[in-house]
């Protein structure tokens, strides 16, 4: 019986494509059967991340970038920190925001887009820029438009739930596999050769990959609710200090502010 070699959880792109290679006969140096690997590898992430409403601990993302004066809206998957579309995404798997602060411990008030649209019709012309104080959301790819419009480079923290890109060898960074890696292997790889050898992309068929459901059982169990049920916002690393748990600026949901706690409430 021929040794195996032991290697840490987490993969790489190219190392899932070489294990569905391995498990399928297909040929990631064939330009058509790595194309359907990737689409497989991002069904099964996909499936995953929104399996049966779960909301999964690792969907929690937080970022911060600097405001541009007069610039009063912001594309949250292309934005880098100096509030332009020209660097490094901060935010390019954005899926919606769940809110928005300064550092100062300041939430800035959310808007319905059809107040926010009455706003720019009728208040900007008459409004003068300064420091923001509320903010609206449109588009599937988050657009962030904030009120009143920025007079200067301001300091936005942003709570907001991740989604699963599209996964492509030639365009994806391996950050983008964000399945937690003890659980990788029963979903990019178990999952997504179900789906190759049954020539499927459709999520249901999951449930009866055996590997695939096994994983998610094992992320259910491992869910950080589970171990702080009194708050499970402390649970999550803050985008203003990075502390996890301690010092985890928590919503209060009924007051409407955001306080700084020493330790764990």
């Amino acid at each position: 019986m021929a040794k195996v070699v032991y290697t840490a959880p987490g993969y790489t792109i190219a190392e899932v494509e070489a294990l569905l290679a391995a498990a399928t006969g297909l040929a990631v140096a064939t330009g058509a059967e790595l194309t359907k690997m990737d689409q497989a590898i991002t069904a099964a992430g996909q499936a995953a991340s929104t399996w049966d409403g779960a909301k999964w601990w690792w969907l929690d993302g937080t970022a911060s970038f600097a405001t541009v004066a007069d610039s009063s809206s912001y594309n949250l998957r292309v934005v880098d920190e100096d509030g332009a579309e020209v660097g490094d995404k901060v935010m390019a798997d954005a899926w919606t925001v769940k809110r928005i602060y300064y550092d100062a411990n300041w939430p800035l008030n959310q808007m319905p887009w059809e107040k926010y649209r009455q706003w720019l019709i009728l208040g900007k012309p008459n409004e003068s820029t300064s420091k923001p104080l509320s903010y609206a959301i449109t588009g599937e790819a988050p657009v962030l438009h904030l009120r009143p419009v920025p007079d200067a480079a301001y300091t936005l923290y942003i709570d907001y739930i991740k989604r699963h890109s599209k996964i492509t060898s030639a365009d994806s960074l391996d950050t983008a596999l964000i399945i937690p890696s003890e659980f990788q292997h029963g979903i990019y790889v178990n999952g997504a050769t179900w789906l190759l050898r049954h020539e499927t992309l459709d999520p249901g068929s999951l449930r009866k990959c055996d590997g695939f459901m096994e994983a998610i059982s094992r992320m259910h169990t491992a869910h950080p609710e589970g171990y702080d049920p009194s708050n499970d916002s402390n649970n999550f690393r803050d985008a203003q200090s990075g502390n996890w748990p301690h010092n985890r600026r928590v919503l209060e949901q009924e007051g409407g502010y955001l306080i700084q706690n020493d330790v764990s409430v």
